[in-house]
């Protein structure tokens, strides 16, 4: 009957997911096992996902169904007389006695099925799993000193030392410090990896993270650490400190402890140097800074970009602005364009080319086209973003009226002048959009470029103006209409 099967299949999949988790147990002790000895989370992560992954494996709860539960209930529950069985069958075509046995057993399940234990191994996992984090707990307190510290020892002429913060020295023996390390961790998208060393001058790329141990001979109070904008405790246990820490800016810092008697110590001064991720590099090569078109031209630009970065490129693409209209119904129209390759995540360096059609940017007759390269690398969490110079192209309106002069006096600037000033038109609305992803030091060093900028071609105008105005003849000479 329906409802003597739907009781099986819940007692199925109980089975299953009590053996999916018998799974996880394992992968949970030997995850928190291997965190616990490496100190690395990330080692820790990885265990958890191979060995549960294995344990499923090997476990396959998957192959219990239908057929497995009725089997084991039978042999499990004496008054099922192995005819749990008959809950799979239809009871079409039944006789009327395996009717009635049907019946029987869906009633007697659904009071005694409870009562049926799933075979699995949960006990003997949680054993394994409390074990094995107990192994973890052990080596990292017991022997992490050993475990993480590098070669051994740190060489005698290595150590710091330090000296007594009050004018009397103690009349007793101090601790002593015997092993040093600091850990530097680089940031993931450097692909550098992580240095460790027994000299505590630390040069580091930004973002990167600092551990520091300091082991002694006897037991102290407490370790701090001075100096970089902090005044943090080590953690301890009395004689083995740690301390973590991700540094923002280069200073200098020193180690203060207290022993159990509340005598202080302080040790030299040493550097942490924070190198900054530098921004990509780009050069555009092969086109000139301002092209025009007849309307007869075949109106294709090609030109190739020649991109670097010290740590690797995350994107590059190409920033046009079609412009349309004059004066005040000038219109703008930006799109982000591709190369003709694709750009490879994490390389260094990539030339890379683009042929630009202005008929398929539905450029027409009067229609100017602004574009850059704009270079983004893998610097988290905000990336370094690098933009090449500004080049133009044009589609000459042959019908309308250009400025000029006649004779050999004159010279057409005024199209230049005009062009400027729409690039910085799009650059300052740039800005503002891109201004709450920008620190203020940024958005305030590209403002006043923008004004720079504006002012130089106020002034270049200005001068060109009145170089026409005291270079031009007269009109009673002739020469102007």
């Amino acid at each position: 009957m329906q409802e003597g099967r739907q009781l099986i299949q819940k007692y199925m999949k109980r089975w299953q997911l009590l053996r999916g988790l018998e799974a996880v147990l394992y992968g949970v002790g030997a995850g928190l096992c291997s965190a616990f000895i490496t100190i690395n989370l990330l080692i820790g992560i990885v265990a958890f996902i191979v060995v549960t992954a294995i344990a499923v494996l090997v476990i396959k709860p998957w192959r219990i169904n239908v057929s497995t539960v009725s089997a084991y209930i039978d042999k499990h529950l004496d008054n099922a007389e192995y005819s749990s069985s008959l809950l799979l069958a239809s009871p079409d075509g039944m006789s009327g006695l395996a009717q009635l046995q049907q019946q029987k057993i869906t009633t007697l399940l659904s009071q005694q099925i409870t009562t049926v234990k799933p075979k699995t191994r949960l006990r003997y996992a949680a054993i394994t799993a409390s074990a094995l984090i107990l192994i973890g707990v052990i080596v990292f307190y017991a022997f992490g000193k050993s475990i993480n510290c590098t070669n051994g020892t740190t060489p005698e002429q290595e150590i710091m030392t330090f000296s007594v913060t009050d004018s009397v020295a103690p009349a007793y023996k101090p601790p002593v410090l015997i092993n040093q390390k600091l850990a530097i961790r680089y940031p993931a998208y450097t692909k550098l990896g992580s240095r460790t060393s027994s000299l505590m001058n630390a040069k580091a790329v930004e973002g990167s993270q600092l551990y520091w141990q300091l082991d002694f001979d006897s037991k102290v109070s407490e370790v701090i650490v001075e100096g970089i904008g902090v005044n943090d405790e080590m953690r301890g246990n009395g004689t083995a400190f740690a301390k973590a820490y991700k540094p923002t800016q280069s200073g200098y810092y020193n180690f203060k402890f207290t022993d159990t008697l509340g005598v202080s110590y302080t040790s030299d001064i040493y550097a942490i140097e924070v190198v900054k991720d530098k921004a990509p590099l780009v050069e555009i090569k092969n086109i000139p800074q301002f092209t025009s078109f007849d309307h007869t031209d075949n109106k294709k630009l090609s030109f190739t970009a020649e991109i670097s970065d010290d740590y690797g490129i995350a994107a590059a693409h190409i920033i046009a602005t079609v412009s349309k209209g004059e004066g005040e119904s000038v219109k703008f129209r930006e799109e982000k364009l591709a190369f003709n390759q694709s750009v490879l995540v994490g390389e260094k360096s990539m030339r890379l080319s683009k042929n630009l059609n202005l008929d398929q940017l539905k450029m027409e007759l009067g229609d100017e086209l602004y574009f850059y390269v704009e270079v983004s690398d893998q610097k988290t969490p905000r990336p370094n973003i690098t933009r090449s110079e500004t080049f133009f192209a044009v589609i000459k309106d042959t019908v309308s009226d250009g400025f000029g002069v006649e004779g050999t006096l004159g010279a057409d600037l005024m199209p230049d002048y005009f062009r400027s000033q729409r690039q910085l038109i799009i650059d300052t609305e740039k800005l503002i959009e891109e201004r709450p992803q920008l620190t203020e030091e940024e958005f305030k060093t590209r403002s006043n470029d923008l004004g720079f900028d504006q002012k130089a071609l106020r002034l270049k105008y200005g001068q060109f103006m009145g170089c026409l105005l005291y270079t031009s003849p007269s009109p009673r000479d002739g020469l102007l209409s």
